[in-house]
């Protein structure tokens, strides 16, 4: 299975920005609690939340193979389930930051670390403001995915999980093979073969 790929590239410095609060809302209009919008960009953003709650979602339910043999892993107790909770609720709730009005790409300056196949910050902010509604829908597949995995995360179902984090793993891929890296052709060839609509 790919990886997404949560960020357009590693922020070098910077702490986290000031928040406020935003209502979240799926794209049929529920309102879920308040979350904090960052006064930053998606790029921070990403760097910031997104991919440290990805990354410990893949790391924390996995199959593994190795000179040990095949085996799940998964939290071993109740604090460690309770952790993938809260990080899948991150990732549920992120649709609503990353689409957050005014919310810019990335802050003044940012270059992207390899541009051959990655788009430019300013590139990227056209391709999403000409297409806001896409943009909206594609976020919303993550708000979809967390929460599939989110249920199944609270149902204490490892191979749930399995399932789910692909479907995860799906929504970001599609995203971001749009968005932030069109012009990379090993991940689209990945996309086709995997499926992942762009």
């Amino acid at each position: 299975m790919t990886r997404a790929r949560f960020a357009l590239a590693a922020l070098v410095t910077g702490a986290l920005a000031a928040c406020h609060n935003q209502t979240a809302a799926d794209a049929s209009g529920n309102v879920s609690a308040p979350v904090a919008v960052p006064q930053s960009t998606i790029q921070q953003f990403m760097e910031q939340q997104i991919n440290p709650a990805a990354e410990y979602a893949f790391r924390s339910v996995r199959e593994v193979a190795d000179e040990k043999g095949q085996r799940l892993e998964q939290p071993s107790d109740e604090a460690s389930w309770k952790q993938l909770e809260a990080k899948l609720e991150i990732l549920r709730d992120a649709p609503a930051v990353l689409t957050a009005p005014g919310l810019r790409v990335a802050p003044p300056g940012f270059k992207a670390e390899n541009p051959s196949v990655e788009s430019e910050p300013g590139a990227i902010q056209t391709a999403i403001d000409q297409n806001r509604d896409d943009f909206a829908k594609r976020a919303d597949r993550l708000r979809i995915a967390a929460s599939e995995a989110l249920l199944a995360a609270k149902a204490r179902d490892p191979k749930g999980m399995i399932k789910m984090l692909e479907g995860l793993d799906r929504a970001c891929e599609s995203c971001h093979l749009r968005y932030f890296y069109p012009g990379d052709q090993r991940a689209q060839q990945a996309a086709r073969a995997s499926y992942i609509l762009n």
